[in-house]
């Protein structure tokens, strides 16, 4: 594969997922059910609608190749594999090329976090998965290219902390066996970055010296969301020396980060190229075919969709569990190239069973 070819255009993404010979497995076997010819009719984004909403249930069984055309399967050595944490079900996996990988998870992180005099050659210390989660495979060329060693970890296991429950006995005990690891090498090692979930980076900084807590330079927000207060109150109490930076996305596809420079005012999230698209549509009003149509105006509330449009990977119209407000492109933004609609202040549509929450 030349994974040097991102971010194709639609009709090109059409004629390499429908080829008859080369295609997609998972798009030819569903060809036949769309009642139109992706080929010939799908040549801009605006009729993606026309897939109706992705079975995200798909992803979770059969073999993950897939959703890789059958042209790239014999290069499968060179592609990355990403799972989610099975925040609802069985993990789902997908494949990128090395392009795709760091143009959805890599590129973006260094180029916002150079803008924002995001500290470099600092020790990193990262609470959360290593594998076989996606960002276990991120961290070490992103502290390569800020210029600092491979960081410090603490293994967070996301899939067992889910079944534990709020308040228990054991999912206490689970928080205080990861944070005092982190503990050991924070008392011993200097340590400029913190990159964990809003939960653990409270009770760290709980645990941490005065002293521990200002030499932070750089605090990343990852695994679960961080709300406007909770972002205010680690900036102005727990790390105020810290640049703070936190994105929005999943294993499937990448990761919008912020763009706008200051403390203050919504978190805003915008996607870094064209081949991560977000969308907010209507939360309630017929189905969900018939709410893809409506995208709600900027000001109003709705449910995200996301799309990722790659070569390895095609994934139209995916709802998230999340509603937000959309937002045209920042002029922060628009300096990074990162001319894409995004989203305001994202959180779950709900606590119950079917949402994430809690530690990770």
């Amino acid at each position: 594969m030349n994974n040097t070819l991102i971010n194709p255009s639609i009709p090109e993404l059409m004629q390499l997922h429908f080829d008859p010979k080369w295609g997609a497995p998972f798009w030819l076997d569903r060809r036949g059910s769309l009642g139109f010819d992706p080929r010939r009719e799908v040549m801009s984004e605006g009729d993606l609608f026309r897939f109706g909403p992705f079975p995200e249930e798909e992803i979770r069984h059969g073999p993950s190749l897939r959703f890789v055309p059958r042209r790239f399967h014999e290069e499968v050595c060179n592609l990355v594999l990403s799972e989610t944490g099975g925040a609802t079900g069985h993990p789902k996996r997908v494949y990128f090329s090395q392009d795709e990988f760091r143009a959805g998870f890599i590129d973006p992180f260094v180029l916002v976090a150079k803008q924002l005099g995001w500290p470099t050659g600092a020790r990193w210390l990262f609470v959360g998965p290593t594998g076989p989660h996606i960002i276990g495979q991120v961290l070490d060329p992103i502290c390569r290219e800020l210029g600092s060693p491979p960081p410090f970890r603490v293994d967070f296991d996301p899939r067992w902390a889910r079944k534990l429950v709020e308040g228990s006995v054991a999912r206490e005990r689970y928080l205080e066996h990861i944070v005092a690891q982190a503990m050991d090498i924070l008392e011993r090692e200097e340590v400029g970055v913190l990159f964990a979930t809003p939960p653990t980076l409270k009770r760290l900084a709980e645990r941490m010296t005065d002293e521990a807590r200002a030499q932070v330079r750089g605090v990343h927000y990852g695994g679960t969301a961080v709300s406007p207060e909770e972002r205010r109150a680690f900036e102005e109490e727990a790390f105020p020396k810290a640049v703070h930076l936190s994105g929005y996305g999943n294993s499937l596809v990448g990761v919008a980060f912020e763009a706008d420079p200051r403390r203050e005012g919504p978190l805003r999230y915008y996607p870094s190229a064209p081949r991560h698209r977000l969308r907010v549509v209507a939360l309630e009003g017929g189905s969900r075919e018939e709410r893809l149509r409506a995208a709600v105006p900027p000001g109003e509330s709705g449910q995200v969709v996301v799309s990722r449009l790659d070569r390895t990977c095609f994934i139209p119209n995916l709802f998230e569990r999340d509603r937000a407000e959309p937002v045209a492109p920042s002029e922060a933004a628009k300096a990074l190239g990162w001319d894409f609609p995004g989203i305001h202040n994202p959180h779950p549509l709900s606590l119950g069973d079917s949402a994430p929450s809690g530690l990770y």
